[in-house]
């Protein structure tokens, strides 16, 4: 169990990296990535459909007559075709990702920078990256710090926080094959929280985002302003997901 003090000491935050629980004070507080997945995402169950028609289409062969075992397997294939196909693609962004980590871990803490992986799609995004961080000035000021906001009860890890550009910013890095609403809206949380710790205020956020397969890099920054309104959008995720999870406390209390 991971430990972290808050606001000056007045919150002790327990992070459980197993099952990705926080808790202040033995009770369970919900965090920010949790909280917005109460938001619908129709693309990823088009995607999903497409993946499973991809793999029936490459094991099904036409002219070909299979057997009951067969077709049972192919189906199978089918059903978790997504699920392996996020495996596979996962490995560059993944990669990616953690080196950045690592990188402005080492920036923020002024140690060894680490080591650029082989792979040069890898390299390549990385490149990207250090090409943006040279050009606007890039500061990192933090990295995996954890959030706690008192008055609305919700957890967090943003990846990091510095100045970009002279702007004081919250930083977000993604493996995806876009930049996603929900994304600001996350930020926008990790933003709020902070402000409220330290009293400081943030003109804005960047999120980094590097492909899943293709290493592709792209930037997208948010003003100040936006984010008051995503974080609007935050706080009506965040009453869902409290009452989805009362619900769900109340129905595991009948069942027993």
């Amino acid at each position: 169990m991971e430990k972290y003090t808050l606001y000056g000491g007045k919150i002790n935050l327990e992070f459980d990296s197993f099952k990705h629980l926080y808790r202040d004070k033995g009770e369970i507080s919900y965090g920010v990535t949790s909280i917005i997945g109460v938001i619908n995402k129709p693309a990823l169950i088009y995607w999903a459909v497409n993946k499973a028609v991809d793999q029936m289409r490459y094991d099904f062969k036409p002219g070909v007559t299979y057997d009951e075992v067969q077709i049972d397997n192919f189906l199978t294939n089918a059903k978790g075709a997504h699920r392996k196909f996020s495996k596979d693609a996962a490995s560059i962004g993944q990669m990616v990702h953690e080196w950045i980590s690592n990188y402005i871990y080492a920036l923020a803490n002024k140690s060894q920078l680490p080591a650029q992986p082989v792979n040069e799609k890898a390299k390549h995004s990385i490149k990207a990256f250090l090409d943006f961080t040279e050009k606007h000035n890039v500061e990192i000021t933090s990295s995996e710090r954890k959030i706690y906001s008192i008055e609305k009860d919700y957890c967090g890890t943003l990846d990091g926080e510095g100045f970009i550009d002279g702007k004081k910013c919250i930083l977000d890095f993604k493996t995806s094959s876009a930049i996603y609403p929900e994304y600001f809206i996350q930020v926008a949380a990790y933003m709020k929280a902070r402000e409220e710790e330290t009293g400081s205020k943030y003109e804005g956020a960047v999120i980094i985002r590097v492909d899943k397969e293709s290493g592709e890099f792209e930037v997208k920054a948010v003003k100040r302003e936006e984010l008051d309104e995503y974080y609007d959008a935050f706080l009506g995720c965040l009453s869902i997901y409290r009452w989805q999870m009362k619900r769900k406390d109340e129905d595991k209390l009948r069942k027993e």
